[in-house]
């Protein structure tokens, strides 16, 4: 803009205004000349010089931003995405609660939950990859899908920031997982269930297969071919990925609707010891049952367990008495209790489900068991178990006896049988010679494993005068913060003539083997296990260990250091 000054004019007095073009360029500048009456001076107005109309907007002036809304092309591929993939969500929806619910399928081509159709393929194990329901891999992917396609359209703030092309980068990868899953999928209907037919799994397919063919057509194939090596690893670790979990299933039936087996009976031919007669006589005595199918391999192998004649004492309820077959429902008592499995305790109203120890079956159905058993039974149980066990020398070349805490069944065997046992098989062995005790109390639980205060000194009471005098070290391994306690509190009552004096503490492994011969102690594999757990998390199950050095080496009772170190366990 330039400014023009106009000087020198003059006009008569008084004279009022006067109007006249100036021509500069292709401008045209009106001016106002105005003469005052005491003199010929000029009054000096300053006129501005614009490049537009006098009269037009200067708003008009401004540019103008162009419009960030999508083309019809992505709007169409942006609503694709958003409805098939909001298809796609409700349906996998669905079958994710049929799944979680353990509910039958409604399947529109027929052969539903009981037949030879989608029923059977939803329920099979190929519905689950790794523990998960295969629907709910689904329902995330579309409900990604769906979601992205929504905000692409609304032309919304994208979640975590990204940018459009970063999103429809995203869609490309997600849509091609899905179609590699959908043709592992109709690989595995066509082969391993062939002649059976599942509508919800055509109808995922097809959705997932026209998504990715939408997301290709979107991205172009300029861009597309720089991606090619990414699509290709996100196909084949889906492919892997499935592979690797359906690899351990057994073999499908051709058709489920051809299954016609009719009952039959297996021979159980393991003999039956007496822990597991008194048991079987036990868990019928108190109204325990046993459910399951002449078909399972594991109902097999549980009676296996008890052995032949232990068996037949058992309350077992056939749930397919009929044999199995298309349509056949099990026995109403069966479906009353709630069957996920074969085999299925009931015991005192608590529902166990699968093939279970012999001794966990003992420990859920009561403390009382023990009054079931005999004396020579209880013993026999004992050594079974290997709860004691003399082998193998500490670096004193002292004879170890081992005692796995988590082994002893304290619900079942008694003082008594313990004792006797002790009597007749231990004590003979380490009267005549020094000897270190081991005990590892990896994995003890108080309800299960420990007989009880009074048990303890009934027990300690017994060991005879040579035994304990020849008794030089009691090494407990992993103790807890609770047995800790408990020493500290009753050992000097209980272990009396300085065999209190004689614990020591050892909280790893590696300390163990500075006191004891590894190479000749056998120590079980859920110890090594735990150890490994407190390297990791060193206050999972004791509170902060002492450093005194009586935690390795125990000075005489009444050394003042041995008082020192009572006060400070913890």
């Amino acid at each position: 803009m330039a400014t023009l000054a106009f000087a020198g004019l003059t006009s008569p007095p008084f004279s009022t205004s006067r109007r006249s073009p100036l021509t500069h360029g292709r401008f045209q500048i009106p001016f106002l000349h105005k003469t005052l009456k005491w003199g010929q001076r000029s009054l000096l107005l300053p006129i501005t010089c614009s490049s537009t109309e006098p009269n037009q907007n200067a708003d008009d002036s401004e540019p103008k931003t162009a419009s960030l809304a999508p083309s019809s092309s992505s709007d169409l591929t942006y609503k694709l995405y958003a409805g098939l993939g909001g298809v796609g969500f409700l349906e996998t929806t669905y079958l994710t609660y049929l799944k979680l619910t353990n509910s039958a399928a409604f399947c529109p081509t027929g052969g539903g939950g009981g037949g030879g159709s989608c029923g059977d393929i939803l329920s099979s194990d190929y519905a689950v990859v790794f523990g998960v329901p295969l629907p709910l891999f689904g329902m995330v992917a579309y409900g990604l899908v769906a979601t992205l396609g929504v905000q692409l359209l609304t032309a919304k703030k994208l979640p975590f920031g990204i940018s459009e092309s970063n999103a429809r980068l995203v869609l490309l990868g997600t849509t091609t997982s899905m179609a590699a899953a959908s043709a592992c999928f109709l690989y595995i209907l066509s082969t391993k269930f062939s002649g059976a037919s599942c509508s919800y799994c055509l109808l995922s397919a097809l959705l997932s297969f026209t998504l990715f063919f939408t997301a290709l057509k979107d991205f172009g194939l300029e861009k597309l071919q720089k991606e090619v090596g990414l699509l290709f690893c996100i196909a084949s670790l889906v492919v892997v990925t499935l592979n690797r979990s359906y690899s351990a299933l057994p073999p499908v039936p051709s058709s489920p609707s051809e299954i016609d087996l009719p009952y039959f009976s297996t021979e159980i031919t393991t003999p039956s010891s007496p822990f597991a007669i008194a048991l079987a006589k036990h868990l019928s005595a108190i109204g325990a049952k046993m459910y399951g199918a002449f078909w399972c391999s594991h109902c097999v192998e549980q009676k296996q367990m008890f052995g032949s004649e232990a068996a037949k004492l058992l309350n077992y309820v056939e749930c397919f008495p009929g044999g199995f077959r298309k349509g056949t429902i099990m026995q109403k008592e069966c479906f009353d209790v709630g069957i996920e499995g074969f085999p299925t305790w009931v015991i005192n109203g608590q529902v166990l489900s699968g093939e279970k120890e012999l001794m966990e079956l003992a420990q859920e159905s009561g403390r009382k068991m023990h009054t079931q058993i005999s004396d020579s039974e209880q013993q026999e149980l004992i050594e079974k178990l290997d709860i004691f066990k003399i082998k193998g020398r500490d670096k004193r070349g002292r004879t170890v006896l081992r005692i796995i805490g988590k082994f002893f069944p304290a619900r079942i065997v008694s003082v008594d049988a313990l004792r006797k046992y002790l009597e007749e098989r231990i004590f003979p062995e380490i009267e005549k010679k020094p000897f270190a005790v081991l005990y590892v109390h990896t994995g003890a639980q108080r309800c299960e494993n420990f007989p009880g205060i009074s048990a303890v000194r009934s027990i300690y009471d017994a060991v005879p005068i040579s035994v304990r005098q020849n008794l030089e070290a009691v090494y407990i391994l992993h103790p807890g913060l609770q047995a800790r306690l408990f020493l500290a509190t009753f050992g000097r009552f209980f272990f009396t003539g300085g065999v209190y004096g004689k614990l020591r503490y050892v909280s790893r492994l590696d300390y163990l083997w500075e006191h004891v011969r590894r190479n000749e102690i056998e120590v079980p594999d859920f110890v090594y296990d735990h150890d490994e757990d407190l390297e990791h998390r060193p206050m999972m199950d004791y509170g902060l260990e002492s450093d005194h050095p009586r935690v390795y080496d125990a000075p005489a009772v009444d050394s003042p250091v041995s008082t020192y170190s009572m006060r400070c366990i913890s």
